[in-house]
């Protein structure tokens, strides 16, 4: 039984901390097209879902798909004073 098996049957889904670290350790993973069907499937995205999966396509030369998304945070209006501050260091 893998970590997010485990996830799944114990109730853990809505858990927007622990849907953001799957998100976080497929995307670590090169499972980058995983990590993104569990970004799309949240209801409840934050701040720091869109900040970790943003993150994971650009580690792995998604860049592109990385400024899409950003951009679609920027249009929905998403903490993108933090997110902009942030992508500037």
């Amino acid at each position: 039984m893998n970590f997010h098996q485990i996830v799944l049957e114990n109730g853990f889904s809505l858990n927007i901390f622990v849907m953001n670290d799957l998100i976080d350790m497929y995307a670590k993973c090169g499972r980058i097209h995983k990590a993104k069907k569990l970004f799309d499937k949240m209801h409840d995205a934050n701040t720091i879902s869109w900040i970790t999966i943003i993150g994971g396509y650009a580690i792995h030369d998604y860049n592109k798909d990385s400024l899409n998304l950003f951009d679609m945070m920027n249009y929905l209006k998403i903490c993108v004073f933090y997110m902009h501050a942030t992508m500037q260091v």
